[in-house]
């Protein structure tokens, strides 16, 4: 199906509620400035052991994907803390060469 009783074209989305999570539906895409509300399930009712389940999976999922750009800045910052360091040496290194030489 891609249109709905108001002739207009329907997109598929999913749900990731708990009670119908990875569940997909078409939904009225509307003409850009009404949309009429119609939506249909494509996918059959998920099972009640899948309901407890890909809710908790899905949490999980999010919280390593949070630690994961979290841990990325912390590299990110930790090699701008190392460049800088590294070129706060350089600085030193340079000065004390020019004093001594000159």
């Amino acid at each position: 199906m891609d249109l709905n009783r108001c002739g207009k074209e329907m997109n598929i989305i999913t749900s990731w509620t708990d009670k119908n999570p990875g569940r997909r539906m078409w939904k009225c895409d509307g003409n850009g400035t009404q949309k009429c509300r119609y939506w249909e399930w494509l996918d059959p009712p998920i099972c009640d052991r899948a309901k407890k389940i890909i809710p908790g999976l899905l949490k999980k999922s999010n919280a390593k994907d949070e630690e994961i750009k979290f841990l990325k800045k912390r590299i990110k910052d930790k090699r701008i803390g190392a460049f800088l360091f590294g070129f706060g040496v350089a600085i030193v290194l340079n000065i004390a060469v020019f004093v001594l030489f000159m």
